[in-house]
């Protein structure tokens, strides 16, 4: 038996639900969602993720065809030709992916038939032509061997002429479905939250209107200024595809998620007023796309896992001219190297006596000033400036260095 996160009501057992729509090559199963309630999301919510027309078109370039094998057609109908309203146009989707234009059977001649009519087909059903005439001679009592065919090859060089429509808000159902349950499966006691039960409720209706009413999304869903805090961690580079969650409790204001699908849609959900005491910055879910796999990650784990470990730059202090050509000598050298102790760089005064055993210790402390300088898709940088005299020894030489700041350094990998 399983409580359902949706109807909140005690049902046999789970289905294997999808948190992201197989369709847009999700990997994120939860199993406490029942059938009846999995059905209707899928119908009446993931239905509007992956048949948006950016998602087709994303779903098109990569050949993501899902549980029904069918890649999407994002110019699906029919269309004109740009001086043509008259001819009537489709694209199609050929064997190996690619775009065909079809042009559909074109009859001039009505209303009197009698004085001679034209049939324009598409190169692929030439072979249909003279049955489409029969026809046309058939519907207007018409003796087709009374009848002179001419047979001509027109070519076209016309543009296609597409109109196509653009939802911009029934999709937001399955991004807050996507986040509910993101917090349900990480956050336990998220579900019996005053704010959780009104989502769920508006999810098992599937009430667009009723989810309106909550007012929970921010910002325009095609801005990628929509993150909230840790930025760098959703400009990923070369993996900017995958699909990205994170919860964000923040002090006095609740509990959000960030939502990323593909490098299309970008929203931020407010899911709670209340901050589940988490002991983490940020829970991150990364539904990686090259691996084929759903992987959670603490804020750390994640930061470690996009960039290089930690490097220092010093901005060093000398009383003189002849100080700095010495330290230069010293640089110069290929034994240069700071002073380590079991894996951390400490911090001296100008007598020698170790003042922080580790340099984290005071560049953690929150009176210093903080300067970004890195640009986020190649590095994260900080440079901090230190309120006190502070040395770091020099090897082999063991001479001491004042520093008067730290550029706090991280590469992506």
């Amino acid at each position: 038996m399983i409580t359902c996160i949706i109807c909140r009501k005690l049902k046999p057992e789970g289905t294997d639900e999808h948190v992201f729509p197989d369709s847009i090559e999700g990997y994120y199963h939860i199993y406490n969602v029942c059938k009846d309630c999995n059905s209707n999301l899928g119908s009446y919510a993931d239905v509007k993720l992956t048949d948006h027309l950016f998602i087709k078109f994303i779903r098109f370039h990569r050949q993501a065809s899902g549980k029904s094998k069918t890649i999407p057609n994002p110019f699906a109908g029919t269309h004109t030709l740009e001086d043509d309203d008259d001819s009537k146009v489709q694209i199609l989707i050929g064997t190996q992916g690619e775009l065909i234009t079809y042009a559909l059977p074109k009859i001039k001649g009505k209303p009197n038939f009698k004085d001679g009519f034209s049939v324009t087909v598409d190169k692929k059903d030439e072979d249909k032509l003279p049955g489409i005439i029969q026809k046309i001679c058939e519907r207007n009592g018409l003796n087709v061997s009374n009848y002179q065919q001419e047979k001509q090859i027109i070519t076209v060089n016309s543009k296609v002429k597409c109109t196509l429509s653009i939802d911009t808000s029934q999709y937001f159902l399955a991004l807050l479905k996507i986040a509910y349950e993101f917090a349900s499966d990480q956050i336990p006691s998220y579900l019996n939250d005053p704010l959780s039960i009104k989502i769920a409720k508006v999810l098992e209706s599937t009430d667009f209107v009723q989810m309106e009413e909550l007012n929970l999304f921010y910002g325009n869903p095609f801005e990628s200024s929509n993150y909230l805090p840790y930025k760098f961690l959703f400009e990923n580079g070369s993996k900017s595809h995958n699909h990205i969650l994170s919860l964000i409790a923040i002090e006095n204001r609740g509990l959000y998620c960030f939502v990323k699908i593909y490098d299309t849609f970008f929203t931020t959900i407010k899911l709670s007023d209340n901050i589940f005491n988490l002991q983490e910055l940020a829970i991150i879910g990364i539904n990686d796309l090259e691996k084929k796999k759903f992987i959670r990650y603490n804020l750390k784990e994640y930061f470690d896992e996009l960039y290089s470990p930690t490097e220092f730059r010093f901005q060093y202090y000398f009383p003189g001219e002849k100080e700095l050509l010495d330290f230069q000598v010293l640089q110069s050298q290929p034994e240069f190297s700071f002073e380590n102790i079991d894996g951390s760089l400490p911090l001296y005064n100008k007598n020698g006596e170790i003042i922080y055993s580790d340099i984290h210790k005071k560049l953690s402390q929150e009176s210093l000033i903080h300067e970004d300088l890195g640009d986020f898709q190649k590095a994260v940088i900080t440079r901090i400036i230190l309120d006190q005299e502070l040395y770091i020894k020099i090897k082999p030489s063991d001479k001491l260095v004042q520093i008067v700041s730290v550029n706090v350094e991280h590469y992506r990998k």
